[in-house]
């Protein structure tokens, strides 16, 4: 299945096609005796095609731009039919029909289509043995060409809403999965806290009431001294719990900056 950025390279690609072609035989197909018709049938022939491929930059996004070089190409696509019939002007008309179709909303694109398939049946009309059936018949092939290039449109539109819509679809699920992961970082930090935060604090204050125990009673020095150190590893696994329960909670994490207070608290427990 062809992506929207695949159809749009390709419909791009088949219009400078067209406008070579338009090119190719305006050149080719002759121009009028008249040498008010030749000067007439180069200009429109020249500015159909400049509207038609300023239409095509992709630069080009207004809508009133975009629907002023559709309206443009046609117009003059109906009047070099008028002067050259033989010329390529009915082609500049469908290639109009085709972009309205395919690049203006549908307001502005109906009220534009029945401008330019006007214009352009009247000078089929005008300039044909038969008026009523060129007229029909250019109405009957620009009406399919029209309504075909529309839902073609309204198509490429679905397709691209339907790629927003799943696209917002995956960023909430990605978001919902995210805060579940918060949550549960949260529960655990939380369940951290209440339990390994709590009981080191209280077996600090046991050390401490230990430790002056013991030097109120004369105990061995060494005794004391033990004490001292096991209450300073209680509170340095409260600092830690701390430490884990704001990483936890998605805070900051400890930088090197820490280290040389981490190295002193070692020396000073003892630790080799």
């Amino acid at each position: 299945m062809r992506t929207a950025p695949d159809l749009r390279r390709l419909l791009t690609v088949a219009a400078w096609l067209t406008a070579a072609v338009v090119a190719i035989s305006a050149a080719t197909s002759g121009l009028p005796a008249a040498p008010g018709g030749r000067v007439a049938t180069v200009v429109l022939t020249v500015v159909g095609l400049a509207l038609w491929c300023l239409a095509l930059f992709p630069r080009v996004t207004d809508v009133r731009v975009l629907t002023v070089a559709m309206l443009g190409t046609g117009m003059a696509g109906a009047v070099l039919d008028l002067v050259h019939p033989s010329g390529p002007g009915f082609v500049l008309a469908y290639m109009a029909l085709s972009g309205i179709g395919l690049g203006l909303p549908r307001r502005l694109a109906w009220p534009a289509a029945v401008v330019v398939a006007a214009a352009t049946a009247g000078a089929e009309a005008a300039t044909s043995t038969h008026p009523l059936s060129a007229a029909l018949t250019l109405l009957a092939g620009a009406g399919a060409l029209f309504l075909a290039t529309l839902f073609a449109g309204a198509s490429r539109d679905a397709h691209a809403q339907s790629q927003a819509l799943l696209a917002q679809e995956a960023a909430i699920r990605a978001a919902r999965e995210e805060a579940a992961v918060l949550a549960e970082r949260s529960r655990l930090a939380r369940e951290l806290h209440d339990v390994l935060a709590h009981t080191l604090s209280g077996l600090a204050v046991q050390l401490e009431g230990a430790r002056l125990l013991a030097e109120r009673t004369g105990a061995d020095p060494r005794l004391a001294e033990q004490v001292s150190n096991a209450q300073r590893l209680a509170r340095d696994g409260m600092v830690s719990a701390q430490r884990a329960v704001a990483t936890l909670r998605g805070e900051e994490l400890p930088g090197p900056e820490q280290l040389p207070a981490l190295i002193a608290q070692t020396r000073l427990t003892g630790c080799p």
